[in-house]
């Protein structure tokens, strides 16, 4: 027993002399954990520490994935040296596309000490978008979005139900370096609105793929109506006949007099493709006509088909000689 209490003593006392004489916070084996951070937007390294007590600034290390991070020599000097108030580093000098080891050192009164060491990859910049509608004629969702700088191709993903699903993928532009804008459409159902997302996308690897884009909501609409003709009917009055729209509950035309943008325009729902307009004889007109999924609602109305024409005058009335 007295053996055993012996060498019990004799391991406290090392461990004493280890703690004491070599601290874990001056030699670096106290590790102190960087975590990635959700990236912002711009594609570029972005991380965060845990405050180390007594710490009275932190040292920020970088080198690029190429090296080994496990020789000391590897790292040289700090790329960014921050407050003790700082716990949290984004590395906007860092290449696009490329990967890169970080570490950092908290400033002790007694040494320094090392965190752990990090792999993160500088990626792409996310898409911003600039435009979300529908094509004109067919009523489809359409996205627009600005060019990224070192993307190969662009992914276009849309979800109903909260899914996001890829419909889409477009390809950047090799042969013209000016054009700074992409844009995708895509068939969705009539009445639904879709979640739409873009992605850029490098060939070197997933790993460099840009975070996503904002998302945006987009509705499927009607498509707009086609091939509108204009005829007279046998009292002379405009007649339009159209294209009848799939799905189409009911149609609203619209139209007034040519030119008189201050006058209110009047409206007709008509169930059939075909309608007769009660214009005044010999006066020009505008029309406009929408297919609409719902009679009572207009949020998936079709973009309008527009014209004109002119209301044939009145039949001229002879008087017959007198006998």
């Amino acid at each position: 027993m007295k053996r055993l209490t012996g060498i019990f003593l004799t391991i406290v006392a090392c461990l004493f002399v280890l703690v004491i004489c070599h601290p874990a916070a001056a030699t670096g084996d106290g590790t102190f954990y960087l975590t990635e951070k959700e990236n912002e937007g711009d594609g570029k390294p972005f991380f965060e520490w845990e405050a180390a007590n007594g710490a009275s600034a932190y040292e920020v290390y970088r080198i690029p994935a190429s090296k080994n991070p496990e020789l000391e020599s590897s790292w040289g000097n700090p790329i960014k040296t921050v407050s003790s108030s700082v716990t949290e580093y984004k590395d906007t000098t860092a290449d696009p596309l490329s990967r890169y080891y970080y570490r950092v050192k908290a400033v002790l009164s007694q040494g320094k000490r090392i965190s752990n060491t990090l792999q993160i990859n500088c990626r792409l910049e996310k898409p911003e978008i600039i435009h979300a509608s529908q094509e004109p004629a067919t009523g489809s969702p359409s996205i627009s979005w600005k060019k990224v700088e070192n993307a190969d191709r662009y992914k276009v993903l849309i979800s109903v139900w909260g899914s996001f699903s890829e419909i889409a993928e477009v390809a950047a532009s090799e042969n013209d370096p000016n054009q700074n804008t992409y844009t995708a459409s895509f068939n969705g159902s009539i009445g639904f609105i879709y979640d739409v997302k873009v992605i850029a996308c490098s060939d070197l690897s997933e790993d460099f793929n840009s975070p996503d884009s904002d998302i945006v909501a987009i509705k499927c609409k009607m498509p707009r109506p086609k091939n509108v003709t204009v005829k007279d009917s046998d009292d002379g009055m405009p007649v339009l006949d159209w294209d009848d729209v799939e799905r189409a509950e009911v149609y609203r035309v619209q139209y007034r007099k040519s030119g008189d943008t201050s006058a209110e325009w009047i409206t007709v729902q008509v169930l059939k493709s075909t309608v007769t307009l009660n214009a005044e004889p010999g006066v020009t007109y505008d029309y406009r006509i929408i297919a609409a999924l719902d009679g009572s609602n207009t949020s998936f109305d079709s973009r309008a088909a527009t014209g004109g024409g002119t209301c044939a005058p009145p039949p001229e009335v002879t008087t017959p000689p007198p006998d």
